[in-house]
């Protein structure tokens, strides 16, 4: 985790997060803000829960962006805690 700059001047950041959150899209924050907008990668990193469920990003800044765990349709729209890493650049 941290905030790194290339030899050409790039910047990237490299992160974490936590969230049950199924329901509404959740604001991320970076540490510090880009020049331009970056391009963010997203994995969920844990399973606690059993359900399958995916990751889903919008609305990306050079201050942040937002995420949200989305379950299968056919299960009901809860999940556990899981623990989500991000890369922009």
């Amino acid at each position: 985790a941290g905030i790194y700059i290339l030899p050409d001047d790039t910047m990237i950041e490299a992160g974490h997060f936590e969230t049950d959150n199924t329901k509404s899209f959740i604001t991320v924050s970076f540490d510090q803000p880009f020049n331009q907008t970056p391009v963010v990668i997203a994995c969920i990193t844990t399973y606690n829960g059993s359900d399958t469920v995916t990751g889903r990003i919008r609305n990306i800044t050079v201050e942040g962006f937002q995420f949200l765990m989305q379950e299968q349709e056919a299960n009901k729209r809860s999940h556990l805690t899981e623990q989500i890493s991000y890369l922009a650049w």
